[in-house]
């Protein structure tokens, strides 16, 4: 497990988990889904050794990330397929299997191979080679990551005033709209509830009392089945089904 000193404990990653988000796909899932879905699409795994020794899995990290992007952007996660050409062009060793997000990123700020994916992605498909099949794989994985950092993954709240199955990411425009009929300046939105959310969590990764935290999540998960349809929305028994089935990884093979 990650230390507990500063990171996210492995019993609230699993109550972040329980937390709904609608899918790519359209589906109502838990985080724990999108969490593992990340890790097979960016690590191609689901168990993670840290450079400190440490070990994470997909969802113990995924929450984690939101607290210390800075940690996960010096972590080996993002998987290249060996003997491709990738490797040399980050300027890593050819056998080189896992590289972090900082590997991507040269001293000065610049994507090291975005003028070479801008060009492969350009390329007919029956016109890509390995290279350049290899180079869209990873910059979509290096894309993934970015996109967690930003915010842009979970799609959590049920966007105010519209239809129950449109629902938006925490830095959507629409979360900065107030929640209450009379708004003020002091007023709730979305962006203010998850952004204390994300102060919450910090504070408990420092003194690993997890209560303010947890009981934000209850209130994101009251307001989620408040706003939208129930039907549309999974019981909290389809949601431990689901949890479980990642974790057994039946569905693994498919991802």
């Amino acid at each position: 497990e990650l230390p507990d000193q500063n990171h996210v404990s492995k019993e609230h990653a699993e109550k972040l988990g329980k937390v709904l988000v609608l899918g790519q796909n359209g589906r109502f899932e838990p985080i724990h889904t999108l969490a593992y879905d990340f890790a097979h699409k960016v690590a191609r795994t689901e168990k993670f050794t840290l450079k400190d020794g440490s070990t994470a899995d997909p969802m113990q990290m995924f929450a984690d990330m939101l607290i210390n992007p800075g940690y996960w952007k010096d972590q080996d996660i993002i998987y290249l397929k060996k003997n491709t050409g990738v490797q040399k062009l980050i300027g890593v060793e050819t056998n080189t299997k896992y590289v972090a997000f900082s590997d991507l990123i040269d001293d000065f700020g610049y994507y090291k191979i975005g003028e070479q994916a801008q060009a492969a992605w350009q390329k007919e498909k029956g016109k890509q080679n390995v290279l350049d099949k290899e180079i869209i794989k990873t910059d979509e994985r290096l894309n993934l990551v970015f996109m967690h950092f930003q915010g842009d993954l979970m799609t959590i709240f049920p966007a105010p005033g519209m239809a129950t199955e449109k629902w938006i990411t925490w830095n959507d425009s629409l979360a900065t709209i107030p929640l209450s009929a009379n708004p003020t300046e002091s007023s709730p939105s979305y962006q203010k509830l998850f952004g204390s959310y994300i102060l919450a969590l910090l504070q408990a990764a420092k003194t690993s009392d997890y209560t303010k935290a947890d009981q934000i999540l209850d209130d994101i998960s009251f307001l989620q089945r408040e706003l939208t349809d129930k039907d549309a929305i999974p019981s909290e028994k389809a949601i431990d089904l689901e949890i479980g089935y990642n974790k057994k990884n039946i569905f693994g093979s498919l991802k």
